[in-house]
């Protein structure tokens, strides 16, 4: 498969593109100016994003969702009118829209004329099973799995901490989440066939959690009970240390064999540097620093949900794509319109940066 890449500007201009990024990117025909959030729908080759005018809708391939519209606009948070998640080969569309008291999860099946409400609560995060028949989620304190083949619903923990998304292993067979007790943030996993977790390692500050694809379940640690950067990237089977630095987000390669992580400059402009680092936390190079866009803060602030729905690693692990603009670029764009954010392609293979490869402030590689 190509490395496609789709980036949407915060004006709504939809491109997709292929790395390098050398030639013109193509405008997407199928999306309109108001696209907001666009993502690929796995497998298929398909976009899906939101659409803002009159009203909020979410279009899938063109398609109006079910259950998605809203009338007058209303938003999760600030730009961001829904947040949609494709099962791993398409088959079905988890979403989550407001309802003005609070956030209603839905499900829906391409080709059905309705889509089901699975719950409403707020926050919500959920991931799906590989096998795409159940969806597990964290609403509130609730970990909880729905079967979307026999309706059966299982609750995994009453206490579930962190208001992160449940962690899923590549093949199915757990899930993991934080408790916070005695002190302490517990990472625990369970089989995801049923409850029986066992308390694999404490922590004395927030974790979130993620499997790589060879199995290793990693948590990013806070530095502290009340921050919100991590100190460090650890192992929890092992407990091993992978990287010790103050960063803000960490994404692993689909092979595994790669983590970019995103470091705070502490410079007072807004500015970030993205390093990478090899799967054992083997320093390998590091971007100029630039000032991400609006649509990357909220990416980074809730990286682990987004990783799912917004790839910034292509398949083959060689490309991996931020939005932003260096800060050299004239005023942050909050207090500018005429600074575009552009899509920075890096090759992890050759160490080039190719800046400014399609205007973009949201990008998400093809799966």
């Amino acid at each position: 498969m190509e490395s496609r890449l789709v980036a949407t500007t915060s004006l709504g201009r939809t491109t997709v593109l292929t790395p390098p990024g050398d030639a013109p990117a193509s405008p997407e025909a199928n999306t309109p100016r108001t696209a907001m959030w666009t993502t690929w729908r796995p497998g298929h080759g398909s976009l899906t994003w939101s659409q803002v005018d009159e009203e909020t809708s979410l279009r899938a391939g063109g398609q109006e969702v079910p259950g998605a519209t809203t009338r007058p606009p209303l938003f999760l948070g600030p730009g961001l009118p829904h947040y949609a998640l494709w099962s791993g080969r398409g088959r079905r569309l988890a979403y989550v829209v407001p309802d003005g008291r609070s956030l209603v999860l839905k499900v829906w099946t391409p080709g059905e004329p309705d889509a089901k409400a699975l719950l409403a609560a707020a926050p919500v995060f959920f991931a799906w099973l590989p096998s795409e028949s159940a969806l597990f989620v964290h609403h509130g304190t609730v970990l909880q799995r729905f079967d979307l083949e026999s309706g059966e619903q299982v609750v995994f923990s009453q206490s579930a901490a962190g208001f992160r998304t449940p962690a899923i292993s590549p093949d199915g067979s757990r899930v993991a989440w934080a408790e916070v007790r005695d002190g302490a943030v517990h990472v625990l996993e369970s089989p995801t066939v049923g409850p029986d977790p066992r308390d694999l390692r404490s922590f004395n500050a927030g974790v979130v959690l993620s499997y790589v694809s060879d199995g290793r379940l990693i948590a990013a640690v806070g530095s502290s009970p009340e921050s919100l950067a991590f100190a460090s990237l650890q192992d929890v089977h092992t407990g091993g240390v992978l990287v010790r630095a103050v960063l803000t987000a960490a994404w692993f390669s689909p092979d595994g064999s790669k983590v970019v992580s995103l470091h705070p400059t502490f410079t007072g402009d807004g500015r970030y540097q993205a390093k990478l680092w090899d799967g054992t936390g083997r320093a390998l190079g590091a971007i100029e620093p630039f000032v991400p866009s609006a649509q990357v803060g909220t990416v980074v602030n809730f990286y682990d949900q987004y990783q799912l729905s917004h790839p910034v690693w292509s398949a083959d692990s060689r490309w991996f794509a931020l939005c932003g603009r260096p800060a050299t670029d004239g005023p942050h764009p909050a207090f500018h319109d005429g600074i575009q954010d552009y899509v920075w392609l890096w090759d992890t293979v050759s160490g080039t940066v190719t800046r400014r490869a399609a205007p973009g402030a949201i990008a998400a590689f093809e799966r």
